[in-house]
């Protein structure tokens, strides 16, 4: 079941929740970003693919 992302234990822990479309080679693929920081439309980032469209993700600054 994809929606395990979605407990709200991860909110009580400051965790946030992104819905993207990431731009690949082939494909624009759409991916849910799990993460403490505040991200907008140009924040870099680095990433652990939990599975295919669910990732940890971190702001570069």
């Amino acid at each position: 079941m994809d929606l395990y992302y979605g407990n709200p234990t991860l909110a009580i822990l400051g965790y946030k929740l992104y819905k993207v479309e990431i731009d690949r080679k082939e494909e624009i693929n759409e991916v849910i970003l799990i993460t403490k920081d505040s991200l907008d439309k140009d924040s870099s980032i680095k990433w652990i693919e939990v599975d295919k469209h669910v990732w940890f993700a971190k702001k570069i600054k």
